[in-house]
């Protein structure tokens, strides 16, 4: 089941994915040290090609074990979408995997 987010048009804010990779062993990975990226395309449209885009990471030390966010920043350039609802793709680029985390939607409602 994917997570949906929620924005509003017209709005600048960061919007965060929680990242959850596991070693060969099924042991929770800090993936910080990973470059992260992340690309959006309109939720039924696979036509389209997949842009990557520089994402950040944000850890949440709050609980008992870490969360880990890819965050960018939807508003603007790359991001500036119109209303519509999106699907979003997280790629993780380590060695030798670069996985790709499809788990997300994104609303952008208008504001």
């Amino acid at each position: 089941m994917s997570t949906t987010l929620r924005v509003v048009h017209g709005t600048l804010q960061y919007v965060e994915f929680a990242v959850s990779l596991t070693d060969a062993q099924g042991a929770a990975v800090d993936p910080t040290g990973d470059a992260v990226a992340v690309a959006v395309r309109p939720w039924q449209d696979l036509s389209t090609a997949l842009s990557y885009q520089a994402a950040t990471w944000v850890t949440d030390t709050s609980g008992a074990a870490p969360v880990y966010y890819a965050r960018i920043l939807v508003g603007q350039a790359p991001f500036d979408l119109a209303p519509g609802l999106y699907r979003v793709y997280v790629r993780v680029t380590d060695t030798p995997e670069h996985p790709v985390l499809d788990d997300w939607l994104l609303y952008v409602a208008a504001g």
